[in-house]
């Protein structure tokens, strides 16, 4: 009899381990948060020390530094957005929305799947412009 009573267990325990890993990528994900950016669903996520127009005047500019083509930008003192194409036409968009009177949340994507290394990389060249 207690056979089955240790077979279910197991079978529960391993149907249940999937929800203790995706635990561990929020942890993960919460721990990049505090070191002041997150990647979450292919997108790279950051606070900045500056108003909307200001950061997206930064991201321009931090485009141009990448080599990045067809830079399109538009700001406010709400919100902002900055797009470009890279040479292998992957796009590029980066989302500014206004925390307070002086940060501003930064958003990038690139491509529809998001990638990281050259999110990273255009968001130092951002850090860099302000």
């Amino acid at each position: 009899m207690a056979t089955p009573l240790r077979t279910t267990f197991a079978i529960l325990l391993l149907a249940l381990l999937p929800f203790t890993a995706s635990g561990c990528i929020v942890a993960a994900a919460a721990a990049g948060g505090a070191a002041g950016y997150a990647w979450y669903r292919g997108e790279f996520q950051a606070t900045v020390d500056a108003a909307p127009q200001r950061a997206a005047t930064a991201a321009e500019r931090g485009l141009r530094d990448l080599d990045i083509k067809e830079i399109k930008s538009s700001a406010t003192e709400i919100d902002g957005r900055v797009t470009g194409r890279t040479a292998l036409d992957k796009e590029v968009v980066i989302t500014i929305k206004r925390q307070t009177e002086n940060t501003s949340s930064i958003a990038i994507r690139v491509g529809t799947f998001g990638d990281e290394a050259l999110s990273q990389k255009i968001f130092e060249k951002i850090q860099a412009r302000l």
